[in-house]
């Protein structure tokens, strides 16, 4: 009468097998989540100056004043902050390794939603995986997108 099951031998080499895809698999997933806090980090830089540029539009703010401005830390803990005047509204702290490159300046916009101090890119560097992401504001329109340098 032959018995139902598995062999000591089949068991060992199914679980070499889930081993090797596991290897191969786990360093991926690593480098998936990388990727997203990068995308993530700086689509929401996008979302928040746009934010600010629609403040700014609706509060007729022609940019000497500065009511609304994007400031950002320029050393660890990587970030930015949103002020209305003197008056702190947001701060935004970057995933650890996700780290902006270069010396920012602040960010304003005019009544017309056009940048006060002109275009921006702002580039965005993972360090685990070395990868970059850029925000763009146009000089003279004063859109904001993500992606890569043309």
């Amino acid at each position: 009468m032959r018995e139902w099951g598995f062999t000591l031998v089949e068991l060992v080499i199914t679980i070499a097998i889930i081993g090797i895809v596991a290897l191969i698999a786990v360093p991926r997933i690593g480098q998936s989540l990388a990727q997203r806090d990068l995308d993530n980090t700086a689509r929401q830089l996008a979302a928040d100056i746009r934010w600010l540029q629609q403040q700014a539009v609706n509060a007729g703010d022609d940019g000497t004043a500065a009511l609304y401005t994007i400031t950002f830390a320029n050393g660890s803990p990587y970030g930015y902050s949103i002020t209305y005047g003197s008056q702190s509204l947001k701060y935004v702290t970057y995933p650890s390794r996700v780290i902006t490159t270069g010396t920012l300046s602040p960010i304003t916009f005019t009544a017309a939603g056009v940048p006060f101090a002109g275009g921006k890119t702002i580039v965005f560097e993972h360090t685990g995986i070395n990868r970059f992401e850029n925000v763009f504001i146009e000089p003279v329109v004063g859109r904001v997108r993500v992606g890569p340098i043309h």
